[in-house]
């Protein structure tokens, strides 16, 4: 990697952690505008007096941890005015992620005079007489556990001379859920003057999260703030890690070891957990049946699992159980058996009675057959699934060893046995008029997965027995002026909940009777051409247990009713948004309602039905609304289910305007037929609008350290980015010459606003004193200000060296780092390294104990102002580095985490090996590794630091380069002609290494011609095996990989960088 391309990596590398400094409000300072680091060490590995030859040191910063003194007042407005660049369409994103391609804006000219006293007067009428609103967010703990309901308290108060008229409420949620108090959010109060307005909001965590924001922003519709800086408060809260963690595989034992085995692992499969605390995840198998879940409440479980297998339908073995710690991994193997479906079956069963009365005692024989190969032990009965006080519940000890929680009773393979339980006749309602026998038979307790469904992994049965003194009858005759009505149809209804529970149609003398009807009050109606002679719409008559009492009707002609007992159910669905017109940081109210609007004696039965992926759907909480959307709908007629869902408004992708509508669909399929389908589907429409406003950012140079700006710290042609906004944008501008830069027509929201770090300046971020200066609120038609504060790093002072004793080594000897340090400044420095921790590749890392006082595990040296400190450190090479040809070492120097610190690298030879060194000449897009290969190409490798050939070859019609033998090390590629080598800047070096299998990429762009470097040398043209011509060998160059100290930064940056980006960079070798 050359000097150039390590500029350009140090560049990306120091606005990255920019950003992320400022995006996250990391107050940090230069390290020698801070107090430094106390220490109680001052131990140096072999420090010695002996001076060592200092190199140019190389100053890309570290992130500094320690925050800047209290800020002054910014200062006003300079009277130059801004650079404002030109509005162009930015890519958005959500506020919690970084956008994939950014565009910048160029700077436009500046605004002109004349203008800026235009806009004076109107200013001053706003500072006269506004609202001036200051909000405040607090959550009432600082910690809570997961899954324990959040509290949170909103306040906004008007501080200005006129009344807030439409107070808004502009939110950013953070792995929340808001269940309580989103009506006063979304409220839009008035506040007078001092007046102030309390919200008390309840929410839930997302599962599995480490933390929860809340942040709001607030506004008064159509006025301007006197000081929009404290018109948006963040409140945040931490999540108690109290949970465990589970690592597992789900297998069948097929060879009978009773652990698992190659290829016993099953994938694909699903379950969930259960007995143990609330857990709504569902576990997955991959990978031969591994299966992982993170954040499990401290609990004993079982899995909750039906499978199907080329065997069978699976279940997990009975007696497996799954205990989670509070911060500990457990480890389980959970074996998959046969359902018991499979092997039981209940091939009879009698009550010992045809009709009980209350109080009496109930007997229940069940006949159950082992048809399978396998005895079947500890089974037990699971019973009264719904909790329903008419079912008997299976604990008493009449139940024996079938009680739920008995030990079970056994069944031989083959054998077929029946079992008698008894209980007692509850003393409760039995609307049904039976006492029911509803259970499950499992083998492994309580934990049973399904019912007596067909296909259930665990057979049922559900059968019932009728109850004396809970039904009685009706009867009566339906007269029109005295006479009876024939054909007149009769329906008793509960009126408790509308539901049928009778009916009956009219003799030639008008007589009907109903039977077994529950006692107490029962409503009569009549269907037909008929109407009660009373104008009421029904007659209540009193149901006596064991009776038929007698009750008339009297009718006379109506309009016609349809028959209500007629089975023909029809769901309805509707879905609606509590607005039509939403801002894009409003919450979004959505309520989805399904009904039966249909007749019958009976429910209608559906589910609900998925549809394609919509990009206009708001963001709702997914556990939330499965809740709903998961359970079956069984609706009588006339019954309705519904449920209200608070979510927020996506803000994302390319292009805003896809974002001006928000609409939700749903659909619900339903079990039997339906009369009328077009009602089954309902859709939610709103627009959604936002206001816009701008965005003016100062950036000065703290040259002083006094934390505010003073005439002359300006820092003019200062790159600088804005984010923010909903829709999220990136602005991008450059300082005019009072430091400042202005972004138009922005989106209304918070701004974080960041100075790109410049090498050749070295100016770094200091935290600008406080997060809300750097930070600007945007309301509609107003303007928010930033400032940004740098200082000077603290490589200005702290020079540092380093290089290896020895400019080549044997593989596997011993290295040594030499280096000095010198503190140029005024006030002593805490001195630490911070080399990496090594163990890959060819990158030494400090943490072994020969680095003395030095290693990233000790506590350092204090470098007193004035002072130096040597070192020399012999360590052992990394085991890699013959296979790369060259060992690197990278560090940087200073206290611990302080983003001036000096960082340099140095390098040294590992020469001997050599492999065949192969792969493409490409162009295209290597974002996307679409690419179309470089034919008849002439690729030159380079000495990445003498810049002298070492070898050449020509391509082959499908782009490729060999060269055969050749030794390991670090290249820079060279293609002759109008091409430019693509420099990804950051990973590993381009480079042959010795046991990699997989060929190395050059990607190309179209470029300026590049002239062939080979010519240069007087010696023949090379090329490798595919060329055709001279030996690769003709132009060798000796001085190729020679030792070059900090000079090759790249080279030790890899290994700092790879911690960030990840190794993906090698599948595509950098050029």
């Amino acid at each position: 990697m050359s000097e150039r391309s390590v500029s350009r990596a140090l560049l990306r590398f120091g606005a990255l952690t920019t950003a992320v400094v400022l995006a996250f409000g990391t107050a940090t300072t230069g390290a020698h505008a801070q107090e430094p680091e106390t220490s109680t060490s001052s131990v140096a590995p072999t420090q010695t007096t002996e001076p060592t030859t200092p190199e140019q040191p190389s100053t890309p910063p570290a992130e500094s941890s320690t925050p800047p003194a209290d800020p002054s007042t910014p200062p006003a407005d300079p009277s130059t005015p801004p650079s404002t660049p030109d509005t162009k369409p930015e890519d958005t994103k959500p506020a919690d992620e970084k956008p994939a391609d950014e565009k910048k804006d160029e700077a436009p000219a500046a605004q002109k005079p004349d203008e800026k006293k235009d806009e004076a007067p109107a200013a001053a009428d706003a500072q006269q007489a506004a609202p001036d609103l200051k909000v405040s967010v607090k959550f009432d703990r600082a910690e809570y556990s997961l899954g324990e309901p959040l509290g949170i308290t909103v306040t906004v108060r008007n501080d200005g001379d006129i009344a807030a008229e439409q107070v808004r409420f502009a939110t950013e949620l953070y792995q929340i859920s808001l269940t309580t108090g989103v009506e006063d959010l979304v409220s839009r109060p008035r506040l007078a003057p001092g007046e102030e307005k309390v919200i008390k909001l309840g929410g839930t965590t997302l599962w599995g999260s480490h933390m929860v924001a809340l942040t709001v922003r607030t506004y008064a519709e159509g006025a301007t703030d006197k000081a929009p800086g404290d018109n948006v408060s963040r409140g945040e809260a931490t999540i108690a890690r109290n949970n465990g963690e589970i690592q597992g595989v789900l297998y069948e034992d097929r060879d009978g070891n009773g652990a698992p085995s190659p290829g016993e692992g099953i994938d694909y499969q699903q379950f969930k957990l259960a007995g143990g605390p609330a857990y709504p995840g569902t576990l997955s198998t991959y990978n031969g049946g591994q299966f992982s879940a993170r954040d499990v409440p401290p609990g004993t479980y079982q899995a909750l699992y039906q499978g199907y297998t080329p065997a069978g339908d699976m279940t997990v073995k009975p007696g497996q159980f799954i205990v989670v710690k509070k911060g500990e991994v457990t480890q389980v193997a959970l074996q998959a058996v046969p359902t018991l479906s499979r092997s039981l079956r209940i091939v009879g069963s009698s009550f010992d009675k045809p009709k009980y009365a209350k109080g009496d005692q109930i007997a229940v024989s069940v006949t159950l057959q082992n048809y399978g190969k396998a005895p079947i032990t500890g089974l037990v009965t699971v019973c009264d699934p719904e909790n329903d006080p008419a079912t008997l519940d299976g604990t008493g000890a009449g139940w024996g060893d079938l009680r739920t929680d008995g030990p079970g009773v056994a069944l031989a393979a083959g054998e077929t046995k029946t079992f008698t339980v008894t209980d007692t006749v509850a003393d409760v309602e039995y609307p049904n008029g039976k006492v029911y026998f509803a259970c499950v038979f499992s083998a492994d307790g309580r934990n049973t997965n399904g019912t007596s469904n067909y296909g259930s992994a665990n057979p049922g049965l559900t059968v019932g027995a009728e109850v004396a003194g809970v039904r009685g009858a009706l009867s009566g005759r339906v007269l029109a002026s005295g006479s009876g009505v024939d054909s007149a149809k009769v329906v008793a209804v509960n009126p408790a909940n509308n539901r049928i529970v009778g009916k009956s149609s009219t003799s030639w003398d008008g007589s009907w009777q109903i039977q077994n009807l529950p006692q107490g009050p029962i409503a009569l109606r009549i269907a037909g051409d008929w109407k009660l002679a009373d104008g009421s719409a029904q007659k209540i008559a009193n149901v006596v247990a064991e009776q038929t009492s007698t009750v008339d009707l009297d009718v006379v002609s109506g309009p016609t009713v349809p028959d209500p007992t007629v089975y023909a159910p029809d769901l309805k669905l509707s879905v609606s948004f509590d607005r039509t017109t939403y801002d894009i940081s409003d919450l979004v109210r959505m309520t989805i309602k399904v009904e039966n609007v249909g007749t019958g004696d009976g429910p209608a039965r559906g589910n609900w039905q998925g549809g394609p992926y919509n990009p206009e759907e708001p963001w709702f909480e997914y556990l939330e609304i499965r809740k709903f959307l998961d359970a079956p709908i069984e609706l009588w007629p006339g019954e309705s289910r519904q449920a209200t869902f608070t979510g927020r408004l996506k803000d994302g992708g390319d292009d805003p305007e896809k974002l001006r509508k928000a609409s939700y669909a749903a659909h619900v399929g339903s079990v039997s037929s339906d009369p009328n389908p077009d009602n089954n589907k309902s859709e939610a429409r709103a627009s959604v609008t936002w206001g816009t406003g701008s965005v003016a950012v100062t950036v000065y140079g703290d040259r002083n350290l006094n934390g505010k700006l003073d005439a002359g710290e300006e820092l003019a042609n200062r790159k600088v980015r804005a984010g923010g906004g909903k829709p999220h944008v990136n602005k991008y501008g450059t300082t005019d010459a009072s430091g400042r830069v202005r972004f138009a027509d922005v989106a209304a929201g918070v701004y974080y606003a960041s100075d790109e770090y410049d090498r050749e300046s070295g100016w770094i971020p200091a935290g600008s004193n406080t997060d809300a200066e750097q930070t600007a609120v945007v309301n509609p038609g107003d303007e928010g200000t930033a400032v940004v504060r740098l200082v000077r790093p603290l490589s200005d002072v702290l020079k540092a060296s380093m290089t290896f004793d020895k400019p080549s080594y044997e593989p596997g000897a011993k290295v040594g780092v030499v280096g000095k340090i010198i503190n140029e400044g005024t006030t002593p420095v805490r001195l630490k390294a911070d080399c990496g921790n090594g163990g890959h590749g060819p990158y030494l890392g400090n943490r072994g104990p020969e680095w003395g006082a030095l290693s990233n595990l000790a506590d350092g040296v204090e470098l007193p102002a004035g002072a130096n400190f040597t070192f020399h450190v012999t360590t052992g090479m990394p085991s890699a580095s013959a296979d790369y040809g060259y060992v690197t070492v990278s560090c940087s120097f200073g206290p611990t985490g302080n983003f001036g610190n000096p960082w340099l690298s140095a390098t040294a030879k590992v020469p001997g090996a050599t492999q065949t060194f192969t792969g493409f000449v490409v162009t295209g897009d290597w974002m996307s590794g679409k690419s179309e290969p470089v034919p008849n190409a002439k690729l030159v490798l380079l000495d990445p630091e003498t810049k002298k050939p070492v070898v050449s070859t020509t391509t082959d019609a499908n782009g490729t380069w060999t060269f055969p033998d050749l030794a390991v090390g670090a290249y820079e590629p060279l293609v002759v002609g109008p091409w430019k080598v693509v420099d990804f800047g950051e990973g590993e070096p381009f480079g042959n290494v010795r046991g990699r299998e997989w060929p190395a990429y050059v990607w190309l762009e179209p470029g300026p011609d590049v002239a062939d470097p080979t010519a240069a040398t007087g010696g023949p043209g090379g090329s490798g095996s595919n060329g055709g011509t001279a030996s690769v060998q003709a132009i060798k160059n000796t001085d190729a990989l020679a030792n070059t100290g900090v000079s090759v930064l790249g080279f030790a940056l890899f290994g700092a960088l790879l911690v960030m980006a990840g190794a993906a960079m090698r599948r595509r070798p950098v050029a």
